[in-house]
């Protein structure tokens, strides 16, 4: 099975502290919108009866994934490739392990749904990147503009080669002019963004050229050049999936956008089949399903019968315990964000609105917001 490979049995128990609490978080926020479905890794995780949660276990997921017409494969960020080769500047990031985790569960139960005679079932794979890469994203146009080049040729230049051209560029009259020229509402973001990244603001000292290019190397060094969707259409594919099969989200930054933007290619699939989209199974690491059951339960429609599945995240004890408080934050603020509407046009403007709009944070101010939130849950 490909998801023996992917580290099917925890090391730990996982329903800790924490999951609990996380658990508890999502049922105060829970609505009727649906009846669900709830998978999770252990027996150990059945935390009490939670309403509107119907838990099952292994020998009930065959009938399940026999009915369903998708299985979505939710991307959990990124890692660095450590064997990154500058002959390959496209490769520079890989899976992480709690990736590689979703698409072996999700390709276990795509050839359970296959060997219980569901000839239909669909696979998608979501993500373009976390959200701490959206600066760079935003800041590529103004990269592009000072190296005299397109922002796709920037981000798939050798990294010997960019250097060169930055420390040409990027000299202390044109670091001069990021700061104090006046960009267009239209670009302001885009120039914002650049100026995060080298450290400049109003007051502070301007960075000299050998350290605005260090910083903007290394800011691009982690960029994704590859969505995470396509790593993760790779690894299903060479784990069996068929490609008539698959389709792929690949451009959403956050749990939210993912599912949101998932919305469309379950369109596509209806349009193209011709049959409706009525049994949804989402699969997600365990510190990271119940936030998801909330998002899927607040933006899937009501004629959608919900099933969310475990797989083991692959951290340690102490990261997966951070990692669920961090997702009871990330629960309490996206509840709050979007809690008031179910309109999916008014849920997609307003999320690229936060991410591309006058409002924009960076990842860490998103982070410490979010640790504020738990804290604040927490009594802390």
């Amino acid at each position: 099975m490909a998801y023996e490979e992917a580290h099917a049995n925890p090391e730990y128990n996982l329903a800790t502290p924490e999951y609990v609490t996380l658990m508890a978080t999502l049922e105060d926020r829970l609505v009727p919108n649906h009846a669900i479905s709830y998978l999770p890794l252990t027996h150990e995780q059945r935390v009490g009866e939670i309403s509107h949660l119907r838990y099952l276990d292994e020998a009930a997921i065959g009938q399940t994934v026999r009915q369903a017409d998708v299985i979505i494969c939710l991307s959990r960020d990124e890692d660095p490739n450590t064997e990154y080769d500058d002959t390959q500047p496209s490769r520079n990031t890989v899976l992480t392990a709690s990736s590689r985790a979703n698409t072996g569960r999700a390709v276990d139960l795509y050839n359970l749904a296959k060997a219980n005679g569901n000839e239909n079932v669909r696979m998608i794979v979501t993500g373009r990147m976390h959200n701490r890469s959206v600066r760079t994203m935003l800041a590529l146009p103004v990269v592009g503009e000072m190296l005299g080049v397109d922002m796709d040729t920037v981000i798939h230049l050798p990294e010997r080669m960019l250097e060169t051209l930055l420390k040409k560029q990027l000299t202390p009259e044109a670091l001069g002019r990021l700061r104090h020229d006046k960009p267009d509402r239209d670009t302001q973001i885009y120039y914002d963004a650049l100026k995060s990244i080298l450290g400049i603001e109003i007051g502070q000292e301007l960075p000299v050229t050998e350290q605005a290019v260090h910083a903007l190397i290394a800011e691009l060094r982690q960029y994704p050049k590859l969505s995470t969707s396509q790593l993760m259409r790779e690894r299903v594919l060479e784990l069996g999936v068929d490609p008539s099969s698959l389709y792929e989200e690949n451009g959403s930054f956050d749990t939210i956008s993912s599912l949101l933007y998932t919305m469309a290619a379950i369109r596509l699939i209806e349009e193209k089949e011709g049959r409706p989209v009525a049994n949804v199974v989402i699969v997600a690491g365990s510190d990271h399903l119940p936030r998801t059951t909330w998002i899927a339960d607040h933006i899937m429609p009501d004629k959608v019968n919900i099933t969310v599945v475990e797989s083991n995240p692959g951290l340690n004890e102490e990261t997966y315990k951070s990692s669920c408080t961090r997702e009871q934050g990330s629960l309490i603020k996206g509840f709050n964000w979007i809690k008031d509407t179910r309109d999916l046009k008014v849920l997609r403007e307003r999320v690229e609105k936060g991410y591309f709009g006058t409002q924009w944070k960076s990842a860490e101010q998103l982070a410490a917001e979010i640790a504020v939130e738990a804290a604040r849950q927490n009594g802390a």
